[in-house]
């Protein structure tokens, strides 16, 4: 700003004031084919790829254009219904800049409303909210497209991935004009179905939404695309096996959890199979995916609740779907209570089709310990996190610090559809996972005492740290959508969850923290309820079994499936946030 006028701040790098023919055309001049410099990238040039690239091995060959081509490239001249033009008008730069907030008749606001649903049908429910805090003519439009055909089956996973990848490589179509006007989107797969984030310039926030929803209905699912995006995605769940084994941990404690939860393994035989061909995804995209959907949406920002419900209606008509008799609920298992549930995998347990895809070459182990707690409701839900924060240090120091298990040493609350727990997670090169096991087993008996011997100024800092982090304002727009979001796709809609957990933590005594340890974290806490998912790596044998009647230990993939099918559920999120 001290070198440019105020006026030319968002132009001085674009636009030019002078027309100088001579300097434009002596520019043109220059972009020619002789000056050309042309990487090709294929697999069809590899028979002539004689250097190789020094640091990756990659190989490569350098070479003149051919001058037959060259001379071709040369003498193109532009003619009349040839493909050369200049780009058409940007359908998406807005020239609206009102605010909703400001509009006659737009209701008085003190900025702490919430947002309300403003449209129900079988087809969709919509939530929103006016902004009148960044005051900027900007809105968040998030939809989740519940398809529970997509998750039927993992054919239909695989499937459904595929197809969003194609999808996502059809709207680069139009990609770049909405980045120049700055919308942005994205669209991807989820276990509902199907999920499209959009964000941006209110003006043509519906622009873009027909644009999106249309490619969607029709999109070309070209066949060469589709054998490429077979193999990208082939590769993901190829290398989801490479990941580290505190990863693998992590995964396999929520494949047990979640009900209805596919192993990856699954996807990635359908991947390999004959049944994954371009027939096939043409005939569910076209005919199965979006035949019966509904939609949970969210939009908040500049815009006000007759626009969006139109946007809804055009919504509808453009993606033509049936409705749903009724929406899939999510659940969690309930894991046994006074039992130890053990979920071992180790080289000497792995499948045929586990051990082809595994690496061999792995030196780590990883334990996650977790231990359940229920539905997410208040008070439960501040002491978990009370109880995670006043634990992460003494953890850290006495599991990587003191005792070197591990570089990884992890503990926090998690929350699976609408279930928490604590978790402790440590990666070891060192120690084997039942080591880790016994360790972390240690730490959290020492807990009650730490809690004890912990001076009142000391727990009020704990207290103070968790409450001063949820009466942050959000700083952007986009935060206060995502708060807000986190609570539609479950629909527990507990918008005010922040400080509705301020004000209960806000009289939380260290008695009561003790309290909820001792009965759901302490060894003899009659509402433990615990799983330990290890993951032991081929350095490190694989020990005997505990035995005993707290203990379960279950291993391998059959021996998983078969213990997850006994198990009871938890109600689904929405009916813990009714408890509230």
């Amino acid at each position: 700003m001290q070198v440019v006028p105020p006026t030319e701040i968002l132009s001085h790098r674009y636009l030019f004031s002078e027309f100088n023919l001579e300097e434009i055309s002596r520019m043109l001049a220059a972009l020619c084919p002789q000056r050309a410099c042309t990487v090709l990238v294929s697999k069809s040039v590899e028979p002539t790829a004689n250097l190789k690239e020094p640091w990756y091995g990659t190989r490569f060959s350098l070479g003149p254009v051919p001058p037959e081509k060259l001379s071709t490239w040369s003498a193109a001249q532009p003619t009349p219904g040839s493909k050369l033009r200049l780009p058409n008008p940007n359908p998406f730069i807005p020239t609206d800049f009102s605010l909703a907030c400001d509009r006659e008749g737009a209701p008085v606001s003190d900025g702490t409303e919430l947002p309300k649903l403003v449209l129900t049908s079988p087809f969709c429910r919509l939530w929103h909210k006016t902004d009148s805090t960044f005051r900027r003519p900007k809105t968040n439009l998030y939809i989740d497209l519940v398809a529970p055909v997509a998750y039927e089956a993992p054919a239909h996973v695989c499937l459904t991935r595929i197809f969003t990848k194609l999808l996502e490589d059809e709207l680069t179509e139009f990609a770049y004009d909405a980045q120049c006007a700055m919308l942005d989107y994205s669209v991807y797969n989820c276990s509902t179905g199907l999920r499209i984030m959009l964000g941006g310039y209110s003006h043509k926030m519906p622009v873009l939404l027909e644009k999106v929803l249309t490619k969607m209905m029709s999109a070309e699912l070209a066949e060469e695309r589709f054998v490429a995006i077979k193999e990208m995605v082939q590769r993901e769940y190829k290398n989801f096996f490479k990941e580290q084994p505190y990863q693998h941990a992590m995964y396999v404690a929520s494949q047990m959890l979640e009900a209805s939860r596919w192993h990856i393994l699954k996807y990635l035989e359908f991947s390999l199979s004959e049944g994954c061909s371009h027939a096939a995804l043409v005939h569910f995209a076209r005919e199965i995916l979006l035949k019966k959907v509904q939609l949970k949406v969210l939009c908040h920002g500049n815009t006000d609740a007759a626009q969006v419900i139109e946007w809804a209606s055009k919504a509808k008509a453009t993606l033509g779907s049936a409705e749903l008799e009724a929406l899939p609920e999510l659940r969690l298992h309930k894991l046994p209570a006074g039992v130890t549930t053990i979920l071992r995998q180790h080289p000497t347990l792995l499948t045929e089709k586990q051990a082809a895809v595994s690496n061999a070459d792995e030196t780590n182990s990883a334990t996650e310990v977790y231990l359940q707690v229920g539905g997410e409701k208040r008070p439960e839900s501040v002491l978990l996190e009370l109880a995670a924060q006043v634990i992460n240090k003494p953890a850290y120091h006495q599991l990587r610090t003191t005792e070197q298990l591990g570089y990884i040493v992890f503990t926090g609350s998690r929350c699976d559809l609408g279930v928490i727990g604590l978790r402790c997670l440590v990666q070891s090169s060192t120690h084997d996972a039942a080591y880790l096991d016994e360790r972390i087993e240690l730490f959290l008996a020492s807990v009650p005492a730490l809690i004890e011997a912990m001076t009142d100024e000391e727990f009020l800092n704990h207290r103070k740290a968790i409450i001063d982090l949820k009466l942050e304002k959000p700083k952007r727009l986009r935060q206060e959508s995502s708060r807000y979001w986190s609570e539609i796709p479950l629909e527990t809609l507990d918008f005010n969850r922040d400080e509705d957990d301020a004000k209960v933590l806000e009289t939380t005594t260290k008695q009561e923290l003790a309290d909820f340890w001792d009965r759901y974290f302490a060894a003899s806490g009659p509402d433990r309820r615990k799983l330990s998912t290890q993951i032991f790596a081929g350095q490190h044998a694989l020990p005997p079994a505990p035995t005993g009647a707290s203990f379960r230990c279950i291993d391998g993939l059959v021996a998983s499936a078969e213990f997850k099918a006994t198990l009871d559920t938890f109600p689904p999120a929405s009916s813990f946030a009714a408890e509230h």
